[in-house]
């Protein structure tokens, strides 16, 4: 198992975070697996749990307990995972509000 604690936390050093690293860990939770959120995001299992380890060595914390049935938020996973969910839904929002104008943008 890693230890987040012996590396510092980088969140300027490499790729930064983003919607995509958000996502995964939302899904993973959601499914409780990477296999099963891989599947929902069309992506390959190693690519989510690549995922998850980026935000999880960015942040310094450990999101999942990792077990042989799949995984489950730590207790800091927990707090991230709400934050995290309302980021995506305020962005998901903020998509669907632009669309919205677009759409009825009158021609010309």
């Amino acid at each position: 198992m890693h230890n987040f604690f012996r590396s510092r936390p980088s969140l300027h050093a490499g790729k930064a975070l983003e919607l995509k690293h958000l996502r995964s860990a939302v899904t993973a939770a959601d499914c409780g697996g990477f296999r099963g959120a891989a599947e929902l995001l069309r992506s390959q299992q190693s690519n989510v749990s690549r995922r998850i380890a980026e935000i999880e060595h960015h942040l310094g914390v450990a999101l999942f307990e990792r077990h042989s049935g799949g995984v489950r938020p730590t207790r800091a996973g927990c707090d991230v995972l709400r934050l995290a969910r309302s980021i995506l839904e305020e962005f998901d929002a903020l998509i669907a509000t632009a669309r919205s104008v677009q759409n009825n943008k009158p021609a010309g």
